[in-house]
C-alpha cells in the first residue's frame, strides 16, 4: 500500500486566448488528472479568456506521477469539444518541499523552473516561500490546439500521520460523487460511518481546517443534483446495510449502488484492513 506523502492543492487561475469551438466562443471547462484521481473545474459560458479561480486538491502518494490538464467546451447535445492539454512535472515543487526554509524571507525564490521541449511552460515559473508555505505559480501552454494557455498555482499541504485516516475517508467520498456525476444521475444518498465527514458536509459553516477546501469542493458537487444526501450509518450496522444494497440491486430495489473500501483505491493506506468507508445509493 502506497504511502500518502501529502495534498497538493492547484488553483485553477484563468485560461488565456483558448480556441474558438462554437461559432464565436466557447464553454471551457478544466479536467485534472492524476493516476486514477479525476477533477474537473465548472463552466465558464461563452469566453475563450475564463476566470476559474478554483481550488482543486490531489492526494499525492507517488511524485513520480505527472498531472494531467485538459481543457474542454462543454456541449448540450453533442460529446463535449477538446480545446487542449497539458502535463505538470511536480519533482522540482516537491524538491523544494524537501528544502529547509526556516527564517527565510517572505517572497523567497526557492528556485526557479525554465521551460523546455520536456515541458509545457510557456515562461518561466518561480516556487517561492510564501506566508509560511511554498507555492509555485506556472502557466502552461496547451498541446494538441492552434491556441491557449492556462495559469495555475501549486500549493502543499503536509499531512500528519494521525489524521491521514480522515482525510482518507473524505477523499474517498469526493472520489464516488465524481464517479455518479459522471454517469449524469440526478439524485444521490451518500451514506457513511464516519460522523465527522456528514456532519462537516452538513453544515453551513465555513471550515478552516486544512481539510476545510476538502469539504467545499464536495459540497460544490451537492450542486450538480438535483437531490442529494449525506446520512450516518452508526458502526454496529454498516455491514448489514452493505449486504442489503447489494440485494436490493439485483431485485430493482436500487437502481445503481457504488462503495469505496480503502484497499481500492490510491490513496494511501488507512491501516484499517480495507473497510468501507463511503457508499451512494440512486433509488
Amino acid at each position: 500500500m502506497e504511502h500518502l506523502l501529502g495534498l497538493l492543492r492547484i488553483r485553477v487561475q484563468r485560461g488565456r486566448n483558448l480556441a474558438v469551438r462554437d461559432v464565436r466562443s466557447s464553454d471551457p471547462y478544466i479536467v485534472v488528472k492524476m493516476g486514477k484521481q479525476k477533477l474537473k473545474t465548472r463552466v465558464v459560458k461563452k469566453s475563450v479568456n475564463p476566470e476559474w479561480n478554483e481550488d482543486l486538491t490531489l492526494s499525492i502518494s507517488d511524485s513520480s506521477h505527472p498531472i494531467h490538464i485538459a481543457v474542454y467546451d462543454k456541449d448540450t447535445f453533442t460529446q463535449d469539444d477538446k480545446m487542449g492539454d497539458a502535463e505538470i512535472e511536480i519533482g522540482p515543487f516537491l524538491e523544494a518541499i524537501r528544502m529547509r526554509l526556516d527564517g527565510v524571507a517572505n517572497g523567497m525564490v526557492a528556485s526557479r523552473v525554465e521551460p523546455s521541449k520536456e515541458n509545457c511552460l510557456a515562461e518561466q515559473s518561480c516556487i517561492i516561500y510564501s506566508d509560511g508555505n511554498i507555492i509555485q505559480n506556472m502557466t502552461v501552454r496547451l498541446r494538441n490546439v492552434e491556441s491557449g494557455e492556462v495559469e495555475l498555482q501549486l500549493q502543499w499541504i503536509n499531512i500528519p500521520g494521525s489524521r491521514v485516516k480522515g482525510i482518507f475517508t473524505f477523499f474517498s467520498v469526493m472520489e464516488i460523487i465524481k464517479f455518479i456525476d459522471n454517469l449524469s444521475i440526478s439524485q444521490i444518498e451518500v451514506e457513511s460511518d464516519a460522523l465527522n465527514v456528514v456532519h462537516a458536509l452538513n453544515s453551513f459553516e465555513s471550515d478552516l481546517s486544512r481539510e476545510g477546501p476538502i469539504f467545499d469542493e464536495i459540497r460544490l458537487l451537492k450542486n450538480e443534483f438535483q437531490a442529494a444526501q449525506w446520512k450516518k450509518i452508526p458502526r454496529s450496522s454498516n455491514k448489514v446495510v452493505h449486504q442489503l444494497a447489494k440485494e436490493a440491486v439485483k431485485y430493482g430495489g436500487i437502481k445503481f449502488w457504488k462503495e469505496i473500501e480503502t484497499e481500492k483505491t490510491d490513496l494511501g493506506s488507512t491501516g484499517d484492513g480495507g473497510a468501507v468507508v463511503a457508499s451512494v445509493l440512486v433509488t
